[in-house]
């Protein structure tokens, strides 16, 4: 009797192999870094493994034991390579291939930037993914290891802890990772900006776009760069005191309900206005165009927040007078004053409003002005976004749109720290930690294609919500093949898929799992005869 065995797959080959094929990442590979070993396999074929490795949604695999997941996974069936060839010093190979490091000791990131390049281009070219908006930020990854040094792993968050710092340039409605940069944990965002603008002029020869970042990527120096270069900017930026009261001064009757609402149906009031900024140390004066954006959720949040700032304020003001004319220093009125004035200093907001008066005995005393305090929580729940789009083609309400989109780039990030769980990485060296990044920002640009792919087909999940990418990959969790040996000729059929699965490939235009596997199919008419 003939033996049968069931093989597992991994689960994410079925979405990622048809984007991979359209992406031509093999081919790419292939010209770029050209090696080619005596077994036969390829850095494309090694990158396959990688990428199939961490969009698998068993979970995460440690790098270290890739020929184990492959052996167990069936990687010779989808690309007719022997599984004990991913061993540890080949994935290594291929790190060092995609960033060498030069005579110098320095890591080369030309080849992986051309890769990027190309994969983003194909994206772009076949799928249409627009570039008019790009949104900007940063985020950390930490690190295992020693890195003692490392010019890239550097101290960040804790006392022991080493990271990179990752940037990231997402294209509005898709997420697809149009640019991707790696710098030395700690780097400033802000200082940052003028070269990633640089990059993305590159990466998008001869458009025009629009990037829109946090406040941490919005200064003086950053705008007069987007200004300079051509290309525009929605930006917040940390107000000076002279500012803050500029943007508490404009009467509530200046600013127009707009029709954008948040996900909680909470309501934005708008006023657009010029915004001249003319810090000391710059020779030039900047004039913005300005949207200062009155928030209904933040005013409740921030009027609460001073609330709770004044009641701090006052309770501690009780505690300090509890203790004035007491034992030790409380006995001398300059420490009573003092510490009244730390407490104002801590509570700031509140402070503004409060006087204290110390007297000889000595004993604390304060008012506080409550009808000032009245108005000063009346113009909260205000802040200001800056931008250099055109007033007469880009409404108030466009600005305020796009920025509140920001939520693409930390999607991205979230995907990459918990669906991909990109950190930590236990690399050791700069070259290979940057090769591995950069693989999982390719992961990324998958992950994205395929959730918008999945919106463009309309498809839901069983609850009604849009289908993400990593959803698709989690409904084709357990995808096995049956393979038996037939006149010396392995030969392997894929199992039929759940029913959501199906639909979501075939509404997406993928071919049938059994295209990609490597072995013929079992014939079931031989079989019969046998």
């Amino acid at each position: 009797m003939l033996p049968f065995y069931a093989q597992p797959l991994p689960s994410s080959f079925p979405a990622v192999m048809p984007l991979l094929d359209a992406l031509g990442l093999g081919e790419k590979v292939g010209a770029l870094v050209s090696k080619q070993w005596n077994n036969g396999v390829t850095h494309g074929d090694v990158l396959t493994v990688l990428l199939l490795m961490i969009l698998d949604f068993g979970g995460p695999r440690p790098i270290s034991r890739v020929d184990e997941w492959a052996e167990q996974f069936g990687i010779d069936l989808l690309l007719g390579i022997d599984p004990a060839q991913l061993h540890d010093d080949k994935i290594g190979h291929t790190l060092d291939a995609l960033v060498p490091v030069t005579e110098a000791g320095e890591c080369d990131l030309s080849l992986i930037s051309t890769l990027h390049h190309q994969l983003a281009h194909t994206a772009i070219t076949r799928w249409g993914v627009s570039t008019d908006v790009l949104h900007y930020d940063f985020t950390d990854i930490g690190l295992h290891g020693a890195f003692a040094d490392s010019e890239l792993a550097r101290r960040g968050k804790g006392p022991t802890r080493r990271q990179l710092q990752l940037g990231l340039n997402s294209a509005a409605g898709s997420g697809f990772p149009i640019l991707a940069t790696v710098h030395p944990g700690a780097t400033n965002h802000t200082v940052s900006v003028p070269e990633n603008l640089a990059a993305l002029m590159q990466r998008l020869p001869g458009e025009s776009f629009c990037v829109v970042t946090d406040a941490g990527g919005g200064s003086y120096d950053n705008f007069r760069a987007y200004n300079q270069a051509d290309q525009h900017f929605i930006s917040a930026r940390q107000l000076q005191q002279w500012e803050q009261e500029k943007m508490r001064a404009i009467p509530r009757e200046q600013f127009e309900l707009a029709d954008h609402r948040s996900r909680q149906d909470e309501r934005f009031w708008l006023h657009r206005c010029d915004w001249p900024t003319h810090p000391k140390d710059k020779r030039d004066e900047l004039v913005l165009s300005a949207v200062v954006v009155l928030s209904e959720n933040k005013m409740r949040t921030d009027q609460k927040k001073a609330r709770k700032q004044m009641r701090q304020l006052l309770e501690r003001l009780v505690q300090i007078a509890g203790y004035a004319g007491g034992r030790g220093s409380y006995s001398r009125p300059d420490y009573v004053r003092e510490m009244a004035h730390k407490a104002l200093n801590k509570y700031a907001d509140a402070g503004e409003f409060v006087r204290v008066e110390v007297s000889d005995e000595p004993a604390l005393s304060w008012t506080v002005d409550w009808a000032g305090f009245a108005c000063y929580r009346r113009v909260l729940g205000r802040y200001v976004l800056f931008t250099n789009l055109p007033e007469g083609e880009y409404s108030a309400e466009y600005v305020l749109e796009q920025y509140r989109g920001r939520h693409v780039v930390e999607a991205c990030y979230r995907q990459l720290k918990s669906d991909l769980e990109i950190a930590p990485l236990h690399m050791h060296k700069d070259n290979r930690l940057l090769a591995m990044a950069a693989i999982w920002v390719i992961a990324l640009m998958l992950l994205s294609l395929l959730q918008l792919l999945a919106r463009r087909a309309k498809l839901e999940t069983k609850r009604g919500q849009a289908l993400t990418g990593r959803e698709l990959l989690k409904n084709l969790l357990a995808v096995t093949a049956v393979t038996c040996t037939i006149a010396g000729q392995t030969r392997a059929s894929v199992g039929p898929l759940s029913e959501p699965a199906q639909r979501y490939l075939t509404a997406m235009g993928f071919p049938e799992p059994q295209h990609w596997i490597n072995v013929p199919p079992i014939d079931m008419q031989l079989l019969s005869g046998i």
